[in-house]
Formats: structure tokens, sequence, C-alpha cells
């Protein structure tokens, strides 16, 4: 399962899931998921920030995605 939670400060902010069954489709959602939101300053005009990141096969950092979890 991939979870992503997301939103506005003092919000309750959005919260996805996506259940995939094999391990090739998770890191897919993760690189999909991610890719957007590191867009947001061109979209947005600011920028996310990572509050709690949760990646103990390392599998964001082997893809380039390796976020600074603040």
């Amino acid at each position: 399962m991939v979870e992503v939670t997301f939103g506005r400060i003092g919000t309750g902010g959005t919260l996805r899931r996506y259940t995939v069954m094999e391990i090739e489709a998770v890191r897919a959602k993760l690189r999909q998921v991610l890719k957007r939101r590191l867009t947001a300053p061109r979209r947005l005009g600011v920028a996310y920030r990572c509050r709690a990141l949760f990646d103990p096969q390392g599998w964001l950092a082997e893809d380039g995605l390796e976020l600074n979890a603040a």
C-alpha cells in the first residue's frame, strides 16, 4: 500500500491510498506521486515540505526522488 497525505497548513489535508499487488507497481506509484509533488514550485509557486518519510528499502534514493524529511 502506498499512502500519501498532503494539504495546506492548518487543514486536515488530503489522504490518498493506493493498493498495488506487486513491488514494481509500488515503486511506479511512488515515482508517479512524488514527481507530481516535486513540480509544485512551477505549478503552485511554492514547494511542498516533506514532514515524514518512511522508506525502509531506500527506493526513493535509488530512483533519484530522495526528499529531506523536515
